[in-house]
């Protein structure tokens, strides 16, 4: 590789690795600060998840249709985790 300046435009293989350092660096970050995000949101499932009932969490998968008189019943006893309009 020639030196830098010899051709016009022409980028030294020094100035390659540098810039590629920096694309490895910076594109790196965003999944770095996003595992970080991610590690804080399992531990955070995990505790509310270890305080519910086997009851709690199957309640979380049921889906009731939504019923001004049996309302009560299903969030209650049943646990239901939505209502569908």
């Amino acid at each position: 590789m020639g030196k830098r300046g010899a051709n016009p435009g022409e980028i030294t293989r020094r100035d390659a690795l540098a810039a590629s350092a920096a694309v490895a660096i910076g594109s790196a970050l965003p999944t770095l600060v996003t595992a970080q995000r991610e590690q804080r949101s399992e531990s955070k499932l995990r505790r509310i998840l270890s305080r519910m009932t086997l009851a709690d969490k199957v309640g979380q998968l049921l889906m009731a249709y939504l019923d001004a008189e049996t309302l009560d019943k299903k969030i209650g006893d049943y646990r239901c985790g939505s209502l569908l309009v």
